[in-house]
């Protein structure tokens, strides 16, 4: 029985009003979350300083120290190499099989989504660099498909490792009391501006939380993208 006329133009326009609402609420939500009042710098202020062209007091913020790690490619990655960059920390350690999977496929998310964007850099830590070596984190990275240069696996000293987590990104880093659980680290992804600058911080095992993330890495290229800015 071939349906009626009036009722494939119901169709037709109930699917017009789907695909319209789909639009309404991309400008309404989506779109207008890149237009909204720049990150929250998280962490301590540590005073103010003169700004030379305003004259005005600016509050100084904490940054993220700088550090000397080397990367899955052997290659040495310093704070340096990421100034001027926004970019994605996290800590996880190779043969994790409780959180670690979670996270480094919800940070592949991240990378996708910035696959093409210049600005925009992951850096994973080891927690484990006994056992992560260089070759072992190359292995890794080619696993997980992660895009040199862009998604970066370090490693280094323990000390400098677990120093650089907990008081530059404010997390947790540090040796687990059982065979199980033989390293302690926080499942949370940091967003770091291009000053070094925490802007954002998020759970990595949380899939809403990554989408929101990479939402944010957008309001941030928007608030660089400024008037105020240039």
């Amino acid at each position: 029985m071939q349906p009626s006329p009036a009722s494939v133009w119901t169709k037709r326009i109930i699917m017009m009003l789907v695909v319209f609402s789909g639009f309404v609420f991309y400008f309404l939500f989506l779109h207008n979350r890149v237009h909204l009042a720049p990150l929250p710098y998280i962490g301590p202020r540590l005073g103010t300083e003169v700004n030379p062209e305003t004259g005005e007091a600016d509050t100084i913020y904490h940054t993220i120290p700088d550090f000397k790690l080397v990367n899955e490619r052997g290659d040495t990655v310093t704070g340096k190499d990421v100034f001027g960059h926004i970019y994605v920390a996290d800590f996880f350690y190779a043969t994790c099989r409780s959180i670690c999977p979670v996270m480094t496929h919800q940070m592949k998310r991240v990378q996708d989504a910035y696959a093409k964007d210049e600005d925009v850099r992951m850096l994973s830590h080891t927690v484990d660099p006994a056992n992560d070596s260089v070759g072992a984190l190359k292995v890794y990275a080619e696993l997980h498909e992660a895009i040199p240069g862009k998604w970066q696996f370090l490693t280094g000293p323990k000390k400098d490792l677990y120093k650089l987590a907990m008081e530059g990104y404010f997390m947790n880093a540090l040796e687990g009391s059982t065979p199980e659980d033989p390293f302690i680290h926080d499942n949370h992804f940091v967003l770091v501006d291009k000053e070094r600058h925490i802007r954002g911080i998020y759970d990595g095992t949380d899939s809403v939380e990554v989408s929101r993330l990479i939402d944010e890495i957008r309001v941030l290229e928007k608030f660089y993208q400024s008037p105020e800015q240039e």
